[in-house]
């Protein structure tokens, strides 16, 4: 039985040899004689400190095998696996989605900036991470540098940017992303048009929102909720009932977000029958509104 001592002494030479190790071929001489020591063989210090030092020396293929041969990689194994292949696009963009989702934008960038050629898909990572986050200017500058490297975007990447500009309720420069829209032949996406519904409605024009509304054929809830909301902030109850009215019979299944969209915004105080009615349905429906009023 090898004693913790003797463990903890062996593990700080071969420490010393991994660091020490210039080349591959040394590095590979010390992992032959830590095999040897099978008291080292399963130890994740050990393991951690030759990964690190395989990517160091560029061997990324031998610390993949090394680190999928492991029994129980802990934490600090699964970091160092991490940041070392996280300039790969599979994993960058789900690093970057990841920061994004805890609003640690700074490290979102470190690791978006850490990538020589990003796609597409992780250029939408980026920008609909900062919409989540309600960096709305910050997210349409990403998305100009994203147009000026002449990087390819699709209908997702205008949606969402057709969204920061809706928050910001930017007219001008929403007709030019249409146009884009329109270039490149995603205008008519589901998608796009539910954004451009929903930029319209909120700088006041519900007429040229509702034409977009139409355009989609079978509106998703999503588009109904936009066109709803659009009609409610314009001070248009009875319109927006109506629709609410045309969802129902449609089948579709509300969520609070279409009951809050109904609330009307300008007089509120005016309408305290029908802020009622709607209290009603979702206390019947077992619609929560808790969330979206507070």
């Amino acid at each position: 039985m090898i004693s913790r001592a003797t463990a903890s002494r062996d593990r700080n030479f071969f420490l010393s040899l991994i660091n020490k190790a210039k080349t591959l071929s040394h590095l590979n001489q010390t992992h032959a004689q830590i095999i040897h020591h099978n008291n080292l063989f399963d130890d994740n210090i050990t393991i951690t400190k030759l990964v690190q030092k395989l990517l160091d020396l560029k061997a990324t293929a031998q610390a993949k095998l090394l680190f999928t041969h492991t029994k129980s990689p802990d934490l600090f194994l699964y970091n160092a696996i991490i940041s070392g292949f996280g300039s790969e696009l599979f994993v960058g963009s789900a690093l970057v989605d990841m920061y994004m989702n805890s609003s640690r934008i700074v490290n979102a960038y470190k690791v978006f900036g850490g990538i020589s050629e990003p796609d597409t898909v992780l250029w939408n990572t980026v920008i609909s991470g900062l919409v989540k986050n309600c960096c709305y200017d910050e997210a349409i500058r990403v998305f100009l540098n994203m147009v000026k490297r002449t990087m390819r975007f699709d209908s997702t990447t205008l949606a969402v940017v057709l969204s920061a500009i809706a928050e910001l309720q930017g007219m001008i420069f929403g007709l030019m992303v249409q146009s884009l829209a329109i270039k490149v032949g995603c205008h008519f996406h589901e998608h796009v048009l539910t954004c451009l519904i929903s930029l319209y409605s909120k700088c006041g024009d519900t007429s040229t929102a509702r034409v977009f509304f139409v355009l989609i054929g079978k509106p998703d809830l999503i588009a109904y909720n936009a066109m709803i909301s659009g009609y409610s902030c314009n001070n248009k109850t009875e319109l927006s009932v109506q629709l609410f009215k045309e969802l129902l019979f449609s089948g579709e299944r509300v969520n609070s977000s279409t009951m809050v969209a109904l609330i009307p915004v300008f007089h509120p105080f005016g309408h305290l029958d029908l802020t009622s009615l709607i209290h009603g349905f979702c206390v019947k429906c077992t619609v929560s509104l808790k969330m979206e009023i507070a």
